[in-house]
């Protein structure tokens, strides 16, 4: 028999709020490193392809290797390699670029458009 004392209640929604947060941190931080190969990639590209360039600051970067692409729109960035990418790479490609911007770091969107879009993720 149990005794009254070794039982142990659970808190479901704890429960569930630390896994949302575990997810949330595993998105944010898989993201980035995701958002830094593929960057990472840009860069050694345009340079084997471009011997005579050199980036002086990020700003250069910016504009030369990724097209002047805001730093966390990987879609954006990775649509300039010369990459085969499928459906379903495409869809978490998606759905890391939303942790990098807002998902991982804040409760809600910091605009209403990323607002309505994000409802397509639920």
């Amino acid at each position: 028999m149990i005794a009254k004392s070794e039982i142990r209640l659970i808190d479901p929604s704890k429960e569930m709020n630390e896994k949302l947060a575990l997810f949330e941190s595993f998105m944010l931080l898989l993201g980035l490193s995701v958002e830094n190969m593929i960057k990472g990639y840009v860069i050694i590209n345009y340079q084997l392809n471009n011997t005579s360039t050199s980036f002086k600051n990020l700003k250069e970067l910016k504009n030369k290797a990724w097209g002047g692409n805001n730093g966390h729109e990987l879609s954006k960035i990775l649509a300039s390699c010369d990459f085969e990418v499928y459906k379903a790479e495409k869809d978490l490609l998606e759905r890391l670029e939303t942790f990098v911007k807002w998902a991982g770091r804040y409760p809600i969107p910091q605009d209403r458009q990323k607002f309505e879009d994000a409802k397509r993720f639920n």
